[in-house]
């Protein structure tokens, strides 16, 4: 409504816009079987009344998502100098130490999708043998970014306890696409046999390409076995 579109002031109150009631689980591609969730205050198991407030709340088990009713399920249960840290538009990075309730999650996760053990990788450098045979890349998608790969159907291939799976990739490393420089200098004057007057001097250097360089001279080779 109109009324909550703004505050006291009546300044555009834009906050009431940001996603602030979804939680990554850590997994995707969970099993809807066997799961459970509890929720925590200080380490103890929160009361009926707790989890009312809370509200109802959803589980995306492909995704790995959980997602309340409420904008800010947590805002009436903490104080108010807590929810000012937790539910800010400034990211505190010292939040996590005034939050009181985490979750606990007991699932299984699918077969069909696993982490890399690097990010960044390269478009286009997986390739995915399944028991040392070659499989189309239409099979799987991988996001680049975070290093996950999907098989698009859980079907095909077929994955047992006992599949050898293997991925091969290249991917960027961190802090090597640059030239970087140190160096230093030292400076002595002796003014008599008993004083002597020194100085040291350490730079560093970094420098840009001023020509877009070619990523194959930046990449690293990964290889994980599943």
């Amino acid at each position: 409504s109109g009324e909550d579109n703004i505050v006291v002031d009546g300044n555009l109150n834009l906050d009431i816009y940001e996603v602030r009631s979804f939680y990554y689980l850590g997994e995707r591609q969970i099993s809807s079987d066997n799961f459970n969730i509890i929720f925590m205050r200080n380490n103890k198991l929160t009361d009926e009344s707790e989890n009312s407030i809370l509200s109802d709340y959803e589980i995306n088990f492909t995704k790995g998502i959980l997602s309340f009713r409420l904008r800010e399920p947590f805002r009436s249960l903490v104080t108010a100098n807590t929810a000012e840290k937790i539910y800010s538009e400034t990211a505190y990075s010292d939040a996590y130490r005034y939050s009181e309730y985490n979750f606990k999650f007991d699932y299984y996760r699918k077969s069909g999708s696993y982490q890399l053990k690097h990010f960044n990788i390269v478009p286009g450098s997986v390739v995915v043998k399944i028991n040392r045979r070659g499989i189309s890349s239409s099979l799987y998608t991988v996001d680049t970014t975070s290093g996950f790969l999907v098989f698009n159907n859980p079907d095909n291939p077929l994955i047992g306890p006992n599949t050898d799976i293997e991925i091969r990739y290249e991917y960027f490393p961190f802090n090597e696409t640059g030239n970087k420089l140190t160096g230093g200098l030292r400076f002595d004057y002796n003014i008599n046999r008993s004083i002597d007057i020194g100085g040291s001097v350490v730079f560093d250097q970094d420098s840009s390409p001023e020509t877009v360089p070619d990523p194959s001279l930046f990449t690293s080779t990964g290889m994980d076995r599943v």
